[in-house]
């Protein structure tokens, strides 16, 4: 037994890259980390368009964000109307997303990561200029819905300095 938070937990598997092996430890089959990549992919989009409403479908009404350079958000609405006003305010344009998960496990019904994410970014007033690349390390712990649908229950992210 294993745990989070202080959690008791079953052993789970842990993955590697995307498309690694699964180690010993048994409890999270495949289709655990191919749904996680799959949202993961679904919020990358979500945030590259700016779309408020399929980043809303990514979170658990309870959910909590932590990131290192704005206040606990807590709530669905909250989270999704910090990234609007994120959004609003932004003098660059995010032109990419792109996901490294390092490590991933689960029970039946809760999942957690940790990995590295990069934002390909470029100065709106300055189309003519390279794009910038944002890195930030990340653990997000994901709750399965009713509907099948694993969604984001916390996420926390501090800035990477590593590329």
């Amino acid at each position: 037994w294993g745990s989070v938070v202080g959690v008791p937990l079953p052993a789970a598997a842990r993955w590697g890259r995307p498309g690694g092996e699964r180690r010993a430890g048994g409890g999270a089959p495949a289709e655990v980390g191919a749904a996680v990549q799959r949202a993961e992919a679904d919020w990358a989009e979500g945030h590259v368009a700016g779309d408020n409403a399929a980043l809303a479908r990514m979170y658990v009404d309870g959910a909590v964000s932590m990131q290192a350079d704005t206040i606990d958000e807590a709530g669905r609405d909250a989270i999704v109307g910090g990234l609007a006003g994120e959004f609003a305010v932004r003098n660059d344009t995010v032109l990419a997303v792109k996901t490294d998960i390092v490590s991933l496990e689960s029970t039946d019904s809760l999942a957690w990561e940790s990995g590295r994410v990069a934002f390909t970014r470029r100065l709106r007033a300055r189309t003519d200029t390279m794009p910038h690349i944002g890195h930030y390390k990340y653990v997000t712990f994901w709750q399965l819905g009713p509907d099948g649908r694993w969604r984001i229950r916390r996420d926390i992210s501090v800035a990477d300095s590593r590329p």
